[in-house]
């Protein structure tokens, strides 16, 4: 597997695990009176995690373009955006 695979592998791998991060911190959701407010953070949680790597991915090419800096980061768009739609599929499920 080439290195810009398995970094972009690895970027969805965190992805997941702020995710994940975001499940266990929140709000107990065990019980009725607390999970309005444990579906409402994860809710933010995914949103905003989706939100920015949507918005660092379409930023990307003109910010390279301008500036001539970020070149790895264009090189791994692909895998900010696929990091992108798993936060935000986790959101709309």
């Amino acid at each position: 597997m080439a290195v810009n695979a398995r970094f972009g592998l690895g970027l969805i791998a965190l992805t997941g695990v702020v995710i994940l991060g975001g499940f266990f911190t929140a709000p107990s959701g065990f019980s009725s009176a607390t999970l309005p407010e444990h579906i409402g953070y994860m809710l933010r949680v995914t949103a905003r995690l989706g939100f920015a790597l949507l918005l660092l991915a379409y930023v990307t090419r003109p910010f390279f373009q301008l500036s001539g800096w970020g070149r790895e980061l264009l090189l791994q768009r692909r895998y900010v955006g696929l990091s992108a739609a798993l936060s935000l599929t986790v959101n709309f499920g």
